[in-house]
């Protein structure tokens, strides 16, 4: 719904939850923030297939347990363009949470509840947490339909 001054206001049940005025997002200080945290990883050399297995049917499901982060799902490199990705393998995790630092200090303070392979290559492992800033777009449906 469009507002006074061009201001942007999205409601969720009669409820304004966020507007944006030109480029800042605003939403009350309770609510909590969509985020996906991905994550470049390698095996160690010569485990890959353990590496696979626990990272598939161990990992995933233990960060999802303690995080209490929404969703996981992993992938491979299958092509690029431009810059080279450094690791093969790619883990997207979605989380609701206040702030970015709030997803890496869940995760951090979590990690000794979760079992930790040595066939995953920590010294080139990275993890970054981005964070929304605009709603999410779909295709628009065909007006011919």
């Amino acid at each position: 719904m469009q507002g006074q001054g061009g201001i942007l206001r999205i409601s969720l049940d009669e409820q304004v939850v966020v507007w944006r005025n030109r480029d800042t997002l605003y939403r009350p200080l309770e609510y909590m923030m969509k985020h996906l945290v991905v994550v470049l990883t390698e095996p160690v050399a010569g485990r890959e297939a353990e590496f696979n297995e626990y990272y598939e049917h161990v990992h995933l499901e233990e960060v999802l347990a303690t995080t209490g982060w929404t969703s996981a799902q992993r992938f491979t490199l299958g092509a690029q363009q431009g810059m080279a990705c450094p690791l093969p393998y790619l883990a997207i995790y979605e989380a609701e949470a206040e702030s970015a630092q709030a997803v890496l200090d869940g995760l951090n303070a979590t990690r000794a509840r979760r079992v930790q392979s040595d066939a995953l290559n920590r010294k080139t492992a990275g993890a970054w947490v981005f964070s929304e800033i605009g709603p999410r777009h779909t295709p628009a449906e065909s007006e011919s339909e």
